[in-house]
């Protein structure tokens, strides 16, 4: 199965690591839906042997990082100074697997970032918005006796 991601979702523009060049930037989808999810995982396995005996799936959490960056990754251009004087320039999200091993952890942890869990709500938080949430306030509802 191949899912299309669409890009109509919300974008946002992440924070350019400090190594890299001024230029650089790459727009990411804020949400990861759960087809993404699906999508990396079944791009990281793969059937060896198929049909016979020795059949078996084989898992390559290697290239994770990669995968995600193909997926969530909207459009960018990293550009990065090599010691060298070299300019080393990857175009994202097709050329995710050029990316340097420190900028793609960078993406991938800035995606992930993005995508953390919220914290949940405190004790006090919780009792500011039940009323709320459920209607009952002195100044919405009438209140009977």
């Amino acid at each position: 199965m191949n899912i299309v991601p669409s890009f109509q979702d919300e974008t946002i523009t992440i924070d350019n690591a400090s190594w890299w060049m001024n230029h650089s930037i790459v727009v990411i989808r804020e949400d990861m839906l759960a087809e993404d999810s699906e999508w990396i995982g079944n791009q990281a396995t793969r059937v060896v042997n198929a049909g016979t005996q020795f059949a078996r799936i084989e898992s390559s959490l290697g290239s994770a990082n990669i995968l995600l960056v193909k997926r969530m990754v909207v459009s960018g251009v990293v550009a990065v100074q090599r010691l060298n004087g070299r300019v080393k320039t990857v175009n994202l999200p097709q050329d995710a697997g050029k990316l340097l091993s420190q900028d793609l952890d960078y993406i991938a942890e800035q995606i992930n970032k993005y995508n953390a869990p919220s914290a949940p709500m405190t004790e006090a938080q919780q009792q500011d918005f039940l009323p709320s949430a459920n209607g009952q306030s002195e100044t919405t509802l009438p209140t009977t006796n």
